[in-house]
């Protein structure tokens, strides 16, 4: 097959391929899509060592198990642009952990109508040396199309990294970056990002209150 300036869709990893009166690869699309199945898991290895080594050299300690509510205001596609769309979506974190892992859940609603929920876990760390803490997480959820965008699937997991400064005890600002994508369950996955500056607000276990 040949084209001239034919232009595929850019991936979530910025897979192109460019074609300008040449033949066709035929692994180009292969190799695409076999990296962008396998970006996930790199990410997750590598910060699972990284993580692993800092706590055990004590640069990190993890933060608090209080339960806490977030709410965001988002904007979705913020790579591809196709098109930018505001997104707004709420999570409640659970008060309980296992190592580094706690539970959380959430629901998303975009402005077009579409909408997903979730349920997940994120592991929250604390840099000893700032004044900053992080999470990264991880979720499998519903998703309902709506007028929002075609992902390919019903079926969406969720997957990113945030950052967040405290301003009190009880309150903190963030920001966060997400990657939405079907994992390739779907015959189609065109994954999306979303960009979230996010308020949370956190409050003690009832056992804790009452020590």
């Amino acid at each position: 097959i040949e084209g001239k300036y034919t232009r595929h869709r850019r991936s979530p990893l910025g897979c192109y391929a460019v074609y300008e009166s040449l033949p066709l690869y035929p692994g180009s699309r292969k190799s695409c899509r076999t990296m962008r199945r396998l970006f996930p898991l790199v990410i997750l290895l590598t910060t699972t060592l990284v993580v692993t080594e800092s706590l055990a050299a004590g640069r990190l300690e993890l933060h608090d198990d209080r339960h806490a509510l977030a709410g965001a205001a988002a904007l979705h596609d913020v790579i591809d642009q196709d098109p930018l769309e505001p997104v707004f979506w709420v999570e409640y974190r659970l008060p309980w952990r296992r190592w580094t892992l706690r539970p959380d859940v959430g629901t998303l609603v975009m402005t077009s109508g579409g909408w997903q929920v979730w349920a997940g876990i994120r592991s929250e760390l604390v840099p000893k040396a700032l004044p900053i803490w992080w999470a990264i997480t991880t979720n499998i959820g519903h998703y309902r199309r709506g007028g929002g965008p075609l992902l390919g699937h019903r079926l969406e997991f969720r997957s990113g990294f945030e950052m967040y400064g405290s301003l009190n005890r009880e309150w903190a600002l963030g920001l966060t970056f997400h990657h939405l994508s079907n994992a390739s369950v779907g015959r189609r996955n065109p994954g999306t990002e979303i960009l979230s500056l996010v308020v949370t607000r956190s409050w003690p276990r009832r056992a804790d209150r009452l020590r």
